[in-house]
């Protein structure tokens, strides 16, 4: 199969599905077989940042979704500014600090205390 077709094939796969971690790693090996065995030329530097950059952002919108999700069954529609904040975001280390702890507050008040604290130990480390 040509470069350009594979490429098409992945690129159809991912538009149509988000495969689990585990087969997403077991499809980029698979791909990079085909590449080493077919001589197919390395995928350029700009390629690779834009693949880490889209799996980075792809990992915290994933995030941003569970935490809103939860946010909005634990307190309704009053949750809506606290998710909105989530999505806002955008570091995923932040969003997995807040995803254990916010299943265990108990009121919406407690839950902005907690993204208040997690956003400002971020801004510390950064």
């Amino acid at each position: 199969m040509k470069r350009e077709k594979l490429l098409a094939v992945l690129k159809f796969i991912d538009w149509i599905m988000e495969l689990p971690d585990k087969l997403e790693t077991k499809l980029v090996e698979e791909v990079k077989q085909i590449e080493e065995k077919t001589k197919m030329p390395h995928m350029l530097s700009a390629e690779r940042l834009g693949m880490k950059k889209g799996r980075a952002e792809g990992l915290a919108n994933g995030l941003a979704d569970g935490l809103a999700t939860v946010i909005e069954i634990k307190f309704g529609k009053a949750g809506r500014r606290l998710s909105k904040r989530a999505y806002q975001m955008k570091n995923s280390e932040a969003l997995q600090k807040l995803m254990p702890k916010l299943k265990r507050v108990q009121s919406l008040l407690e839950a902005e205390k907690l993204f208040d604290a997690v956003e400002a130990q971020t801004r510390e480390t950064a």
